[in-house]
């Protein structure tokens, strides 16, 4: 996966140990159950998003 990140353009985010997401592409966060977040896609595809990876998410919105 890490190899795949490298290879894409620098509008992709990896969310979740399993997903590049492409930033433009999501909708919005979307809080769950407990402390688990997910992303919701333009197409209205929902994908988790790791913990660990939620900072960075946050940040990369942002800017």
């Amino acid at each position: 996966m890490e190899r795949l990140e490298q290879l894409l353009p620098t509008d992709f985010v990896r969310i979740h140990r399993s997903y590049l997401v492409r930033t433009t592409d999501i909708r919005e966060l979307v809080a769950s159950e407990g402390s688990r977040t997910a992303v919701e896609l333009r197409d209205g595809t929902r994908l988790p998003v790791g913990r660990s990876r939620l900072p960075v998410l946050r940040k990369r919105r942002e800017a």
